[in-house]
């Protein structure tokens, strides 16, 4: 499909170590413009007033996506949508054809995985497909290997309810890495998110994961609030001390500027 680009899963690398790379949500251009400038690594787009994947318009992500114009991989959600539900096919085109990388899809009602997974296994050829799980609900024991078997491009925990539990509430560490190792063996991309915290990155970025997924933890309110550039340089700061080197936040702007401009 035009305009898509396969994007490589694994994660990057400084001095010989594996550093896992941020996923932030962002609801808007301002966001957008402040994720951008932070040196985002996957700038996923979403409404999170709706809900935990809750859907951009269309018409919003095109001009976002045309904002970003490649400086950054980017994702979009469709909705809280569940695999099988009738039409899902023409949502993901739809989404896809706005210019983002990667369309992320709720893996919700899961009974029977290979059944709800063959619809859109026909679109993974062309369009990079990354299935949500969430943390509260219960899956097939060889989920992972459905996911695979469909094309998708990647796989990732969020937490459906926002209710003040995080991941790490409902999935020890140990499993994670379990999890983390399983997927990628599966030649899968994979990512951790679900109202994570600041204080949880040192605790996640050993299981290297290729990204960590930040919403609610950056804003100083509720998640569908604004972004805070602050919360978002202490980010950078705990988790790429190499990029946070390089910006600094400037109140005036609500932006990033890089030291030497």
């Amino acid at each position: 499909m035009a305009g898509m680009a396969m994007v490589s899963r694994k994660n990057s690398t400084v001095s010989g170590v594996t550093m896992t790379k941020l996923l932030v949500s962002v609801k808007n251009l301002q966001e957008c413009e402040l994720a951008l400038h932070a040196g985002v690594d996957l700038i996923d787009l979403k409404a999170p007033q709706y809900g935990a994947l809750g859907g951009l318009a269309l018409n919003d992500i095109h001009n976002i996506s045309a904002f970003i114009n490649k400086r950054a991989t980017t994702s979009a959600t469709i909705g809280d949508i569940a695999p099988d539900t009738p039409g899902i096919e023409e949502i993901v085109l739809a989404t896809a054809e706005c210019g983002i990388d990667f369309v992320k899809v709720a893996m919700l009602n899961i009974q029977y995985a290979d059944i709800a997974l063959s619809k859109l296994a026909n679109l993974s050829t062309d369009i990079p497909l990354i299935a949500v799980l969430f943390a509260e609900d219960r899956y097939p024991q060889d989920m992972l290997r459905h996911i695979a078997s469909a094309g998708f491009a990647g796989v990732m925990w969020d937490t459906r309810e926002k209710n003040g539990l995080s991941l790490l509430d409902h999935i020890s560490i140990k499993d994670l890495q379990s999890w983390v190792v399983q997927a990628q063996g599966l030649h899968l991309m994979t990512g951790l998110a679900g109202s994570l915290s600041l204080q949880m990155v040192p605790l996640l970025q050993p299981l290297s994961a290729d990204y960590l997924g930040f919403r609610g933890g950056l804003c100083d309110n509720a998640r569908d609030s604004d972004l805070s550039p602050s919360k978002l340089q202490q980010l950078l700061t705990i988790a790429k001390p190499q990029n946070a080197d390089n910006w600094v936040f400037s109140p005036t702007t609500l932006t990033f500027a890089e030291h030497n401009a």
